[in-house]
């Protein structure tokens, strides 16, 4: 495929207290395309997507709603073709028990296009 292209949302973080009381902390970055850049990410994402700097959320906002512009990384774009990558994902601190039914960690993959390579 050619012209990928996503938003990835939902970048939080908790420090075990508060509301959920999940410790954690979303980080994301992508493998197996080195051909990728993001147009913006919120004031609440830091990283450039890469594994020796991961986007992660940079304070603790678990009691934001899922996704908010704050915690979004905008339009991850890759150029030229893509035949594969992996998008990893996990917490970049230890992590408490989530508590029954309420496991809040996960990022949103929105805004996908791309060209179909024929």
């Amino acid at each position: 495929m050619r012209n990928l292209k996503f938003s990835l949302g939902g970048f939080t973080s908790g420090n075990g207290d508060g509301a959920a009381g999940i410790l954690f902390r979303d980080a994301a970055y992508i493998t197996g395309a080195n051909n990728f850049r993001s147009a913006s990410q919120g004031a609440d994402v830091t990283g450039d997507g890469t594994a020796a700097n991961p986007w992660f959320a940079n304070k603790f906002n678990v009691g934001t709603l899922p996704v908010t512009p704050a915690d979004t990384v905008n339009d991850v774009a890759f150029s030229g073709s893509v035949t594969s990558f992996t998008l990893h994902y996990y917490s970049l601190t230890g992590r408490t028990p989530p508590v029954q039914n309420q496991d809040f960690q996960g990022l949103f993959l929105s805004s996908m296009s791309f060209n179909a390579a024929c």
